[in-house]
């Protein structure tokens, strides 16, 4: 009590002291009230505050699904469609959302398909279960169809096939060769090739849904006749060569169309051309008997002859012509070779010149119960001489001219001292491509004439 007693007793003091002084003194209390006043007002909204913010959330509900919607779930190639992204709340988050076609992420929108197909579109954001729509895109109807044929030239007894030798694509650059209709000289083709069976001229066209292509004109022309060479690869040393031998024999007798050359290894028949030849073709095994030079390989006794009526059944672009004359131990040779139709440029004539009845004794050890050795063998279709390089002399460009005929000469050649028996002596031409595959072949016997066939 005196402490209190005392600090009014000093208020009275001032109170007395100075007029002056008491003013302040009011005024600073008033100042510091406002003050207190002031921070307990702000302290108080503050709890409020507080307060209420526990008993309401101001984020909302969030989001628990995604939905992709598209434009059109069917357009046309070259057509766009554009999409959104919406989640449950109806919230737009097409900006915020991935979206990938086939794994891809896109981010044009809209988006423009460039290839036809069924694709699937599918959208993610955040860890929501992604969202997918199809989108399927065709061609669009076409317009016009072209028809095309790899050649406008064939040869009697080939066939024009749809999709190798004639095709047709319509105005989206689709092929519809299948689906098309071909008419040759009008009458609809059936199947999938069309065989031209006599010389002619023939217009092809083609019809889809409610189009007309444009016409192809094409010709068909009667071929030469088709012969295939048997190159033989033999010796007198190779006991099994007997059986190749025997082969080549029933296939010359069942067609005149087969025309072999024996080239001997090894033997007293060897010479430099049969050694080319046989080192060209890099045979290892005796007998070998190759089927229109490195076209194929014959596979006697097991195919004696269905492998050659394969290939006597393929029409070829070009035939041989030869003709030769004897002057005492020199030949004159003419060959002339005559292109239907141009199926290759690069090409090669090769002139043998062959002796037939050579008897000499040959190793036997299977064949037919002959003896071993046959000392009484004859050997036919030997190769004594290559007018030409072993496996042929390049043909110029200017001699290889559709409906043309190119003419080799070869004057006073001289026949080999090997040859036992001038009077059969043959000769035999045949051209081949740049592979060394024969296309076709001729023969004549000496001093005759053979003409085109």
């Amino acid at each position: 009590m005196s402490h209190i007693a005392l600090k009014i007793d000093s208020l009275t003091s001032i109170e007395s002291a100075d007029c002056t002084a008491k003013a302040f003194y009011n005024h600073l209390n008033l100042t510091t009230l406002k003050r207190i006043t002031t921070y307990l007002l702000l302290t108080a909204g503050l709890l409020l505050t507080a307060c209420s913010s526990s008993d309401d959330d101001p984020s909302g509900p969030e989001s628990t699904a995604i939905t992709l919607s598209v434009s059109s779930e069917n357009i046309l190639l070259g057509q766009s469609v554009s999409y959104t992204v919406v989640d449950n709340l109806g919230n737009d988050l097409t900006t915020a959302a991935i979206v990938k076609i086939g794994g891809v992420e896109i981010t044009e929108n809209p988006y423009t398909f460039t290839s036809v197909g069924s694709f699937q579109i599918t959208a993610f954001y955040q860890s929501l279960t992604p969202s997918v729509a199809v989108v399927n895109v065709e061609y669009p109807a076409p317009t016009s169809i072209s028809l095309s044929t790899v050649e406008q030239a064939f040869l009697v007894g080939e066939s024009l096939a749809k999709g190798t030798d004639l095709t047709v694509i319509d105005s989206n650059g689709i092929d519809i060769t299948t689906a098309a209709v071909i008419t040759v000289n009008g009458v609809e083709m059936t199947g999938s090739a069309y065989a031209f069976t006599s010389e002619d001229n023939y217009e092809i066209q083609a019809s889809y849904q409610s189009l007309s292509s444009n016409t192809v004109a094409v010709t068909a022309q009667t071929p030469h006749s088709t012969k295939i060479l048997l190159s033989d690869f033999t010796g007198t040393w190779c006991g099994y060569c007997p059986v190749a031998g025997a082969a080549i024999h029933n296939a010359k007798a069942a067609s005149s169309q087969v025309i072999p050359v024996a080239f001997h290894i090894g033997d007293a028949m060897e010479n430099t051309d049969a050694s080319a030849v046989d080192s060209h073709f890099g045979i290892s095994q005796y007998p070998t008997v190759l089927l229109n030079g490195a076209a194929a390989t014959w596979s006697y006794p097991n195919l004696p002859f269905s492998q050659l009526e394969t290939a006597l059944a393929v029409p070829q672009p070009l035939g041989l012509a030869i003709q030769s004359t004897v002057n005492g131990t020199s030949l004159d040779i003419t060959v002339k070779v005559h292109h239907t139709l141009v199926r290759a440029t690069d090409l090669k004539l090769a002139v043998y010149l062959l002796e037939d009845g050579i008897v000499a004794s040959q190793s036997n050890y299977v064949y037919d119960n002959h003896p071993d050795p046959w000392t009484d063998y004859v050997h036919d279709d030997v190769l004594r001489k290559a007018y030409t390089a072993p496996l042929g002399d390049a043909i110029p460009a200017s001699g290889v001219v559709a409906g043309a005929e190119y003419v080799k000469t070869f004057t006073s050649v001289a026949i080999p001292g090997s040859v036992v028996d001038n009077q059969q002596l043959k000769i035999v031409a045949y051209v081949a491509n740049a592979n060394n595959e024969v296309i076709n072949v001729q023969t004549a016997a000496l001093g005759a004439v053979v003409a085109f066939d």
